[in-house]
């Protein structure tokens, strides 16, 4: 398990492990895969993803294994006829974004919500307690 933060794209270095991991998976681990830019941001008691994935639900896929967040999905451009573009900086295609999460999770209370293109991932962070008075009894 990855001990630290790691926040990134699949166009950043990725660590050997999880790509090892995710192959074994039988997930495809390449460079055509798009960039997904999100906020996160943590609480005392949760963690909150956020990203401007501008696709459908049904296009979209969000999985946690142990604290290893994996978002991917499919972005469709809207369509166009005649002329020609002029500027394009929109990423149109298979999108996959990763992210150790900084403290373990409860995936069981996790909510996503989907609105106008923007995803709202919202995590309880789950508290293990470090250190236990154990009470003396006297017999």
């Amino acid at each position: 398990m990855v001990s630290h933060v790691i926040l990134h794209c699949m166009s950043h270095p990725v660590s050997e492990e999880i790509i090892i991991n995710r192959i074994e998976e039988g997930e495809q681990v390449t460079e055509e895969n798009g960039e997904l830019p999100v906020d996160v941001y943590r609480t005392d008691d949760t963690i909150t993803i956020i990203g401007v994935v501008a696709c459908k639900r049904e296009d979209l896929s969000i999985r946690i294994n142990e604290n290893v967040l994996v978002i991917s999905g499919r972005r469709y451009p809207p369509p166009l006829s005649g002329g020609e573009f002029m500027v394009r900086e929109c990423f149109w295609g298979n999108f996959t974004r990763m992210i150790v999460l900084p403290a373990k999770v409860d995936v069981s209370h996790a909510h996503a919500a989907l609105k106008n293109g923007v995803l709202a991932l919202t995590i309880p962070v789950i508290f293990e307690v470090k250190e236990r008075i154990i009470p003396i009894n006297e017999e």
